[in-house]
């Protein structure tokens, strides 16, 4: 993978990136707060499909009885079994705080015995798909996550099951997959088992899809400029045809995720928008540019 990283923090400077793994999509679930005042999921408007934090990528629930809505105390109608419970800075990025968490709840007669959280995410230019996440159990909660994968979000094949979950957070990391690579429109889900009780529930908090970028042969190394515009940071990049470029961010060199969606070369300068550096915890941020496959 050929790159060139720019560093932003008391000065600007630029270097050579080694090819690594990039977290194609995030959730953070740090931002489900209801107009009430608690926190949860709202049912309208819809809170799923639920974007991703960092990169591309979207959440959906379904099965069991998980899309059931009730009108809670504050007159916000909400999903009655997906809760946002704290969460834990367990496998976070970029110092986020540990804030909320998607939580499912077992339901009425263990209703949600079978439901699941749904990715829909692109594996485009990508390959050897790693799934990180935070979770926990209560004592009655779901007792099996299992994990499938489809090309079309209808035929899901199972690659692997979860039954050793925490009942306080932990991390799980799946094993790397490639029956996704390089595919467009890609889906993982994970479907919920063994619940006892319709309080009993499952949490997922700083969920990461992580991926290695294809290796581009030939592609042209650009030089970075740059600068601070307003409340953003400004980042220049020239671009060649036939290859499309990602904006990629990092606390620390460590991970790198893609922020926002790659854009097309088109032989001009492409420019690319993002917070500052002291938009983040530390006050201190690297941006890099990936070059991808059209």
């Amino acid at each position: 993978m050929k790159m060139r990283t720019l560093a932003a923090a008391a000065a600007l400077h630029c270097t050579a990136a080694l090819q690594g793994q990039t977290v194609i999509a995030y959730w953070n679930e740090n931002s489900n707060a209801l107009p009430g005042g608690v926190f949860g999921f709202l049912a309208d408007p819809d809170a799923f499909p639920q974007a991703a934090d960092l990169g591309n990528g979207s959440i959906t629930v379904g099965g069991g009885i998980v899309t059931e809505t009730t009108t809670n105390a504050n007159g916000d109608l909400v999903y009655r079994w997906v809760q946002s419970f704290t969460g834990a800075n367990v496998n976070s990025l970029l110092g986020d705080l540990s804030g909320g968490s998607i939580a499912i709840q077992g339901g009425t007669s263990n209703g949600n015995n079978g439901c699941y959280i749904q990715f829909a995410f692109s594996m485009k230019g990508y390959k050897d798909l790693v799934v990180s996440y935070a979770t926990q159990r209560t004592n009655t909660g779901f007792n099996s996550q299992q994990w499938s994968w489809s090309t079309d979000g209808v035929d899901f094949t199972p690659f692997q099951t979860i039954t050793s979950i925490p009942t306080s957070f932990g991390l799980i990391t799946l094993d790397a997959l490639n029956a996704l690579d390089g595919v467009d429109t890609a889906y993982l889900r994970v479907t919920l088992t063994g619940a006892t009780s319709n309080s009993g529930n499952n949490r997922f908090d700083n969920i990461r899809l992580t991926a290695t970028q294809a290796a581009v042969p030939g592609a042209p190394i650009p030089e970075l400029a740059g600068e601070i515009v307003g409340s953003d940071f400004q980042i220049t990049c020239p671009s060649a045809t036939g290859y499309r470029y990602q904006l990629q961010i990092s606390s620390g060199l460590s991970a790198w995720a893609n922020y926002g969606s790659p854009q097309p070369g088109t032989g001009a300068d492409l420019v690319f928008l993002a917070p500052v550096p002291t938009a983040f915890p530390g006050g201190k941020i690297f941006y890099r540019v990936g070059i991808l496959a059209e």
